[in-house]
Formats: structure tokens, sequence, C-alpha cells
């Protein structure tokens, strides 16, 4: 009776009867029931007829010792072993059946799906490589990093490269200027003039250029305008035809109209000013340029009111060259020359330092940059070689002569790549009088190859992902599982099949993208993710 107990206790009461629902494991435990039932049933009788059949023979003293002795040691047993064929059901139920049918499920055959972007997967699915870019160099492709899923190197058309501008995009160290690194490398053993610019010092990007240039023997010029124990470094309005001159030098002075209340002051400013450039003034240098402005500012017609205009005028213009005269790297009398860079039939390769501590010489880098865009144009027809302008920090040194390139520069065989740490940065420039939105689109509209790092704002990670395009991924919709009697959940043998769509590169992986991983988008291709490395130096 214990044993039958402990069975039934196992198999449990219910069902007596079978439906149509009972799978083969409920019809086996269906028959065991039964036959638990039946034995309890007989051995229930045997006991009650042996009791009686021993008191009829010997009488009732016999048998209350019998039940005194054998009921007590073996009576309470009964009880125990149902309630640990209870216990046995309820272990099998709550935990042994669920992990089963976990371990079967993972046993399937199961149909061919695509998998769902889900943050908890993306966080360390890619990790950065360290590899040797330059091995991967083709003379007839540009290189642009590993891919994210197969490893191998990816490639760009070489004429799609050299007719379209470039973006970077990611927060520092994040694998910009490693970017930069392997673009310029190209460039150089292609031939290219390269000018980099950076309004911060970058330890490594230097050296790498160097290193490049020497290799094929071209002529390497670092310039760098922020370390004061280096003097005469560029003279910031001394190079280019006198109306280049004139617009830089407007431009940077804030003489440009921007349709306020202080254009008046403005026109009036340029009036004074309109013939101090020209092919004969001595207006190479600052202090040139400081004497001839500080000279038209005192002069005394005898007219008090036109005096008193004109000085009102040019006080912040005589104002700021003076803080940039004091500035012993921006006083050559000749300083750096763009043009002697450009025409150089071999290609020269340049690196020109700013300082973003610094107001003063970030405006002169800005206009390093307005003077490097003005001299491509004029010298287009006399350059020998193509030219590859890279641009750090562009948030810094965007400029209305800037932008209005992007759309142009290309046809003048130059390009732009354009650095920055995410969309949040051009829609703020330092420039306030510029409109962030329209300089943000500007340059997302010209520049159709795009490298986007992680460390990315929301804003930007979504509007990366929506580039990317959509794609309709196979995926489970649905997958039923049962719960037992007991509680426990079992995976049922249905599965639910449907399209997804989803972005070909999901936000999810944009925000989990570590150093040196890149979303990589070129024209007519689709985004992938690329890996990059330094160059070794």
């Amino acid at each position: 009776m214990c044993v039958t107990l402990l069975c039934l206790g196992m198999v449990g009461l219910t069902p007596l009867h079978p439906h149509k629902d009972l799978s083969s494991h409920g019809m086996l435990m269906l028959a065991l029931r039964r036959v638990c039932l039946g034995l309890l049933a007989i051995e229930t009788l045997l006991f009650l007829g042996l009791a009686a059949s021993i008191y009829m023979t010997f009488g009732d003293d016999v048998l209350h010792n019998l039940v005194k002795v054998y009921g007590w040691k073996w009576g309470f047993r009964l009880p125990v072993f149902l309630l640990g064929g209870i216990i046995c059901r309820l272990v099998y139920h709550r935990w042994f059946l669920p992990k089963l049918s976990a371990l079967l499920r993972k046993m399937r055959i199961t149909q061919d799906e695509d998998t769902v972007s889900d943050m908890k997967n993306e966080i360390g699915r890619y990790k950065s490589k360290d590899f040797d870019p330059l091995s991967y160099i083709r003379p007839d492709k540009i290189f642009i990093g590993l891919n994210g899923e197969t490893g191998q190197p990816e490639y760009a058309d070489m004429t799609m490269w050299d007719e379209t501008n470039k973006m970077v995009v990611g927060a520092t160290r994040y694998g910009k200027g490693v970017t930069y690194q392997i673009w310029a490398a190209q460039a150089i053993r292609r031939g290219k003039t390269v000018i980099y610019i950076d309004p911060k010092e970058d330890k490594w990007m230097p050296k790498v250029l160097e290193q490049e240039a020497k290799k094929l023997g071209k002529t390497f010029l670092y310039v760098d305008i922020a370390d004061p124990k280096e003097p005469g470094n560029y003279a910031p309005f001394a190079h280019g035809t006198p109306e280049d001159r004139r617009s830089r030098f407007y431009e940077i002075m804030g003489l440009v109209e921007r349709g306020t209340d202080a254009d008046h002051y403005k026109v009036t400013a340029r009036r004074y000013l309109f013939n101090i450039f020209t092919d004969t003034s001595q207006t190479g240098s600052l202090p040139a340029l400081l004497n001839t402005v500080q000279r038209i500012h005192d002069t005394d017609t005898g007219n008090k009111e036109e005096d008193q205009a004109r000085r009102k005028s040019l006080g912040t213009v005589l104002a700021r060259l003076m803080e940039w005269a004091s500035y012993d790297t921006l006083n050559g009398k000749a300083g750096f020359s763009i043009e002697k860079t450009l025409l150089n039939p071999n290609g020269a390769v340049v690196y020109f330092r700013g300082s973003l501590d610094d107001q003063i010489v970030l405006a002169a880098t800005q206009t390093f940059l307005i003077e490097v865009r003005q001299e491509i144009k004029r010298l287009e027809k006399q350059r020998a070689t193509h030219v590859e302008v890279l641009v750090d920090e562009l948030r810094y040194l965007v400029s209305d002569t800037v932008l209005s390139a992007l759309a142009t520069i290309v046809g003048e065989r130059a390009t732009f790549a354009l650095a920055f740490q995410n969309f949040g940065d051009l829609e703020n420039p330092k420039d306030k009088s510029m409109n962030g939105k329209a300089v943000l689109q500007s340059v997302r509209v010209n520049c159709q190859v795009k490298a986007f790092f992680g460390g990315s704002d929301a804003d930007t990670a979504e509007w990366i992902a929506k580039t990317t395009g959509d794609t309709n991924k196979r995926a489970v919709r649905m997958e039923k599982t049962d719960v037992n009697a007991m509680g426990g959940e079992t995976w049922s043998a249905q599965r639910t099949f449907g399209d997804v769509q989803e972005f070909v590169i999901p936000e999810n992986v944009v925000k989990a993208l570590p150093p040196k991983v890149a979303v990589m988008m070129q024209p007519n291709k689709l985004a992938s993710i690329v890996y990059v490395s330094p160059i070794k130096v």
C-alpha cells in the first residue's frame, strides 16, 4: 500500500477518463493512475479480509495486539509515502519538465530565421581589431576598413571617392583620427596634395603624414601657429588676389552682412576699407595692415560727423587687428604659401596646427581654411595634382565660404573630409550668426561618404539608422507555451513567423559601437560595419 500510494501521488488522481487533448504522455499517466487505484482497492480489501479472518479465527485479543504492533509501525508511513509521491510530482512538473522542454527546444531542427536587434546582444558584439591598414591598400581601390561581419577588407570605388566629399562623426578617441590616417596615407600614395587642418594638436597624425610623405619623397610641411616659439608661420591676409584677400578679411573680421541692425556699420566700414587690398598695397603683414587701418581710423577730414561715423564703424576692426598683430606666429611678411604648396608638381603634404583654447589662433585657423578653398579654386587650371583637404573639429571652423564650397569644390579636382563629434555640434556652430540647421543639412547632403563612430547622441544614432534604409527580416512573431497543473511552463510545438521591418544598421548597433568600429555609408551601397586601425609609426 505504501508503494501504491507513492505511485499514486506521483501520477495524481485526475483525469480518470481519456479525452481528445490527451497526449501520449497523458495516456501513459492515465493507465498508471488506473492501475494504482485498482491495486489500492485490492490491497484495502485484502487488509480488511485479513483482519476479519484473524478476528474470526483467533479472537479480538490477537487482532488487537496485531493492530497495536503493526498498525503503529506501518500506519503512519502511508501518508508519508503519499506525500513523497506528491512532492516528486511537483518537482517533476515545476522543475524537470520546463528544463527538459527548454533543452528539447534548443535541439530542434528549426527553420531559418533572422535575428532582430536587441541592445543586450549588441553590447560586446563588435570588438576593436588591431591590424596594419597599409597591407590592404590597393592601387585601383580605396581601402576603408575590415568588414564587421566577414572580417574581409572593404573598398570604395576610386572614381566615386575623388568626386565625393566625406564626413567622419564620432566622440573623441573613438576613431576619427584613425580614419583620417588611412584616408590620408592612400591620398599621399596616389600623388595627391594633402592638407590636414587641425584646430587642436593630434599626437600621431603629423607623424603619419611625415612618414608616408618621406616614403614617396614628397615635401612635408608642419605649420604651427599655436606655438609662440615658431614665429612668422602664416600671414592670414598676404596671399591671393585682392578680391580673395578682401573677402577673407571681411568674413573673419565680421564685416559680412547678417540681416541685423549692425549691417549699417559693416557697410560703412567696408566703404573705407575697400581699397586697402590691391596688387600694389603694402598690407601683406598684419602690422602693415594694422597701420593702414589705424591711419584711416585716425584721419581728420574736418567733417566731425563723418569722422565720428568712420571711427565708430572701424573701431571693432581696429581692436581685432591689434589683437591679431600681437601674435608673432601670424606676423610673417610672407608666411606659409598655400599657392606654392598647391603648385608643387609632386603633391606636397601639409599639417596645419591651431588651438581651441586661443580665440585668435582659432580664427586664424578658420582664415587658413577659407584661403585654402580660395586658392584651390583660383589655381585649378595650374595645379598638377588633386587636393584632399581633411578638417578636424568642423564646428569651430565652419564658415559660409566652406559651406558654399561643398557643392562646387569636387568640380575643381579637390574634395573635403570634415570631422565633428555629433550633429549637435553643427547645429550649434561657434559662429552664432550662422543657421545651425542649414549648416548641418548642407554637410549631410554634400558629404555622401559618411563614417559614424560610437559615442553618438540619441538624435545622431536615430538619423544614422533611418538613413541606412529598411530591410525585411523573417522572424518569430509568436511562440506558445503551456502551463501545467503544477505551474510549470513548457514550450509548445507551435511557432508563428512573420516579416519584421528593421533598419539595415539599427539604432542599437550605433549606440553600442566600441572605439575604432564605424558605420560606413557609400553612394549606391548598403551601409556596413567596418573596423579601422591606426597606422604604425
